[in-house]
């Protein structure tokens, strides 16, 4: 079970998925997909505010800013990065919100340096290890021209903090 699906059992109705722009192919556009499939099948209707990755803090920070202006029924965001899950834990302060009391967030990587940071953070942890062997893997056959996967999926897990 999704930690989005049991961030909806716990209640929150109106959830909002920060991503990167919608038109990159990249792996985030599964996860926006899977969280407004998810929504949709709890009857729930998906937001999805696009923020580009690559901005300055300052600009990220007058968007998140303005998601807690827009939607003063916030009840969860799903970031779609750990460091932008803690500026908008920062700005969910600065509005007189709590985590996870106001606002159930969670974020996505689960680094270590964030864990060691922000081990309070509820966060989808990537397999780095399994993603970097994987990558040269990959480019080893490549260089050999041997076929390989266009794709690969690889397990994620959850560290479980009390933001979410």
């Amino acid at each position: 079970m999704s930690q989005l699906t049991l961030n909806i059992k716990r209640g929150a109705k109106k959830i909002i998925h920060t991503n990167g722009p919608i038109e990159l192919e990249s792996p985030t556009k599964r996860r926006r997909l899977a969280y407004e499939d998810t929504m949709k099948a709890y009857g729930l209707t998906p937001i999805t505010v696009t923020v580009d990755f690559n901005i300055p803090y300052i600009e990220k920070k007058k968007i998140f800013t303005q998601i807690f202006k827009d939607h003063p029924d916030l009840d969860a965001i799903f970031a779609s990065n750990d460091v932008d899950a803690a500026l908008i834990m920062q700005v969910a302060l600065e509005q007189g919100l709590h985590v996870p009391k106001d606002l159930l967030l969670v974020g996505y990587d689960g680094t270590q340096i964030i864990q060691n940071i922000l081990p309070g953070l509820t966060t989808v942890v990537q397999p780095l290890e399994q993603i970097a062997q994987t990558a040269v893997t990959v480019l080893k056959q490549r260089l050999n021209n041997e076929p390989t996967d266009t794709e690969y999926i690889l397990p994620v897990t959850l560290h479980k903090g009390i933001t979410g």
